[in-house]
């Protein structure tokens, strides 16, 4: 779990102890600094949320860091500790450098100081998140151009990619925008859609990658032989028979190696299985059953995304979470 970080300054100890009791508990971590200098020292080496300052101190007083502060630190929210009669200062300090609340000396811990540095860590919080937001806005907005051009660029005059792709990216958009909006309900943490949304990029860039469709003729030996190069020698495919099949072997291979990245990325290889099944349509098995338990978000994401995909293919992806298998099924037309 990440902690925020408070700063605390006072050239007077007995102050900062006092400020060292009435935090123990908070969940926040704390930095104590006598001095302005050494409060600088510890906003060069650490990332500040919230600093609290005393205005009058030697050397360097709290207007004069508060000032540094802005400078160099924008994002850090700045409070400041005053008593009754520095309010000349007080009054330079709000034209001067821009605080967020005052706590005036003496203060009650309950009622007036723990909550402005709780209140300063959310309004942090909720900037840093608006901030985050807006950068992934920005470069999803990059990614449909990039999308877009990509388009242009590979399927041609190819009616049947064209239509796939638009299908697919009708898909895409519309799992980034339930991510987005709906991420409380998928059990995704606002830290979290980043890495999802990359995701699916990842897969959808990668389905572009193989086109334009290529059909051809392949046999389940040489399926069998690609698909073991992405798993470790104590988890190879056994292959079963050497029927031969035409169809998109390109995107089957992709859609079989990229399910093995996503789904058993964390699984030891002695926590699952996989076979390849030839009855009436090819069956690629992925048991999960070994691992008592482990995290179906991502593996559901990315298995209904991939699972659109393989309606290309004539194919389906099934999660089974009860029997914790995941299984491809290929309708393939035999050679």
């Amino acid at each position: 779990m990440e902690y925020n970080n408070v700063l605390f300054v006072d050239d007077e100890v007995n102050v900062l102890s006092s400020i060292k009791r009435a935090v123990i508990t908070e969940k926040f971590k704390s930095y104590l600094a006598t001095s302005g200098e050494k409060a600088l020292e510890v906003m060069e080496n650490n990332t500040i949320s919230v600093i609290v300052t005393d205005m009058r101190m030697p050397v360097m007083d709290g207007l004069k860091l508060l000032k540094i502060i802005k400078e160099k630190y924008p994002d850090t929210i700045r409070i400041v500790l005053s008593g009754y009669a520095q309010l000349g200062q007080i009054l330079a300090t709000v034209n001067g450098v821009g605080v967020f609340k005052f706590i005036t000396k003496p203060w009650n811990v309950d009622e007036d100081f723990l909550p402005a540095i709780r209140e300063g860590i959310e309004y942090y919080n909720l900037k840093k998140a608006s901030d985050q937001l807006k950068s992934f806005l920005e470069d999803k907005s990059h990614a449909y151009n990039h999308i877009l051009k990509t388009n242009n660029d590979i399927v041609l005059n190819n009616k049947i990619d064209i239509e796939n792709i638009k299908n697919i990216n009708n898909i895409m958009f519309k799992m980034i925008n339930l991510i987005i909006t709906d991420n409380s309900k998928l059990n995704i943490t606002f830290n979290e859609i980043e890495h999802y949304i990359k995701i699916i990029y990842d897969i959808y860039f990668g389905y572009l990658n193989t086109m334009p469709s290529k059909y051809q003729a392949y046999n389940l030996t040489q399926l069998t032989e690609d698909l073991n190069k992405t798993l470790s020698e104590n988890n190879k495919i056994i292959c079963i028979d050497d029927l031969k099949y035409y169809g998109n072997y390109s995107l089957l291979v992709y859609i079989s190696k990229d399910l093995f990245s996503h789904v058993l990325r964390n699984f030891k290889e002695e926590e699952f299985s996989v076979t390849l099944l030839n009855e009436s349509a090819i069956s690629i098995i992925l048991d999960l059953s070994k691992k008592e338990e482990y995290d179906n978000t991502e593996i559901n994401l990315v298995t209904y995304f991939l699972n659109e995909l393989s309606s290309i293919l004539k194919g389906k992806i099934i999660h089974s979470k009860i029997e914790k298998k995941i299984i491809f099924t290929i309708n393939c037309d035999k050679f």
